[in-house]
Order: C-alpha cells, then sequence, then structure tokens
C-alpha cells in the first residue's frame, strides 16, 4: 500500500508539473508575432534579417545578416557597424503610436496620402524576417503637432494598414542620420 502511495503521488507530482510548464510556455510565446498596440510597429524586430533604406532620390542601402554579422550588400559590399545598426533597429521598434488617422476618417475630410507626403515620400525603409515583412514610408512632419506621419506595409498577406500613424519625428532624423554613410565602413 505504501508502494501505491508514491506512486500516486509522483503520478500528480508530474502532472502539475506539466500544467505549470505549460502554463508558463503559453505566456511567453514570442513578442515578435504577437501585436503591439502601443507602439509604431506591430512586432519586435529581433528577427530582422534584411533591412534595405530607400531615400526618395532612388539612393538605397541593403543590409543583411551573415553568420559573421550585418553586411552591407547595396550600393557596395562591406561589413556593417553591429552597434549602429542595433540602434537603426532600436529606434524604429520603440517609436511610439501617437496618433493612428483611419483610412474612413481620410475620407469623412477628403484627404489622401498625398496630403501627408506619401505622393513623394522622404523614403522608406523595410523590415524583412522569416517571421514577417514590412515596408514603412516616411511622409512629411505636421507642422502644428510635429508628429512624422508614417505609413506601414505588412505583406504576405498578415496585415495590410491603409491608415496613416503619427509617431516622434525623430525617427525621420534617424532614418536620415543612419543612411549609406553612417552604416558602412571599409570592406574587408
Amino acid at each position: 500500500m505504501g508502494r501505491y502511495k508514491v506512486i500516486i503521488r509522483l503520478l500528480i507530482a508530474c502532472v502539475i508539473c506539466g500544467v505549470a510548464l505549460w502554463q508558463v510556455e503559453s505566456n511567453f510565446r514570442p513578442v515578435s508575432v504577437q501585436l503591439r498596440h502601443d507602439n509604431l510597429l506591430p512586432f519586435q524586430l529581433k528577427d530582422v534579417n534584411n533591412i534595405r533604406l530607400t531615400l526618395a532620390n532612388g539612393n538605397e542601402v541593403v543590409l543583411e545578416t551573415t553568420p559573421s554579422g550585418w553586411m552591407m550588400t547595396s550600393p557596395s559590399e562591406g561589413r556593417a557597424i553591429y552597434s549602429t545598426v542595433q540602434r537603426l533597429l532600436d529606434a524604429f521598434e520603440q517609436a511610439p503610436l501617437q496618433e493612428r488617422i483611419e483610412k474612413e476618417d481620410l475620407a469623412l475630410r477628403q484627404l489622401t496620402s498625398a496630403d501627408f507626403g506619401f505622393d513623394n515620400p522622404l523614403g522608406r525603409v523595410s523590415f524583412r524576417s522569416p517571421r514577417f515583412s514590412m515596408e514603412l514610408s516616411v511622409g512629411d512632419c505636421d507642422a502644428v503637432t510635429n508628429g512624422l506621419f508614417v505609413s506601414l506595409d505588412m505583406n504576405q498577406g498578415r496585415y495590410q494598414n491603409q491608415d496613416i500613424l503619427v509617431t516622434v519625428p525623430s525617427l525621420r532624423e534617424f532614418f536620415l542620420k543612419y543612411h549609406y554613410n553612417y552604416l558602412y565602413t571599409r570592406p574587408r
């Protein structure tokens, strides 16, 4: 009889441990696949393996991860500065969402995306990872609120945003500052 009590207690302990592990595992799903509503970007950028920065004049920088770190593949090839790329990713990932102007509001106000600078945007930033692909168009700054207008497009049919998003104007400076000259070191 003593043996059965020990076996039953062990089975109960195993069931409790299994339930606890299942609970912990379900609470810690990767944040990169969970939508975030208080930030400009709906996902974290920790899985990003390709970044493309394109200015309105057509100048483009393409960065990709390799086993040896971030590499620039266009307009020339060379090693990118890891800390600089990380600051760029952090700036976009942590940018707050100050306001969302929904497409219905645009129609009611008889506004188009051109009214926010998207007919000829300052540029575009695209982030790609195994889980998602997104492109962010950088528009004008609002003269009254000093907010930066951006438009976000998520590819692969997962998320399509036609709303105008408003964030901090410092994101515009990050976009310009970390273009070609700041992301590139001498080829090796």
